[in-house]
């Protein structure tokens, strides 16, 4: 039986490896105690990781599953100022419980 943790939130940031981040979310499916969400940052990936996502956000899981997709490849110290705000949208989404 798996449990879900309400402690444990997980963040990928992406940007055109697929592979890996088919690898890393098989992963994290395979843990015994999962995350409380899985929160995936594309930064406008161009290998198919969009469609991949989209996919991979719509099957049903006991986690939450969240997926940001940017307009534009805004590397990891472009990103920061988005990530505080995302971070707190996830956290009050996630404390009322997905509303």
């Amino acid at each position: 039986m798996d449990v879900v943790s309400k402690n444990i939130g997980c963040v990928i940031v992406t940007y055109n490896r697929l592979s890996m981040l088919r690898k890393a979310l098989q992963a994290y499916e395979a843990l015994v105690v999962k995350p409380m969400y899985i929160l995936v940052v594309d930064n406008h990936s161009q290998d198919g990781t969009r469609e991949y996502l989209e996919a991979w956000q719509h099957e049903k899981v006991d986690y939450q599953k969240i997926v940001v997709t940017l307009g534009e490849n805004l590397g990891g110290g472009r990103w920061l100022p988005r990530w505080f705000r995302t971070s707190f949208a996830v956290a009050r989404r996630v404390d009322m419980g997905g509303r």
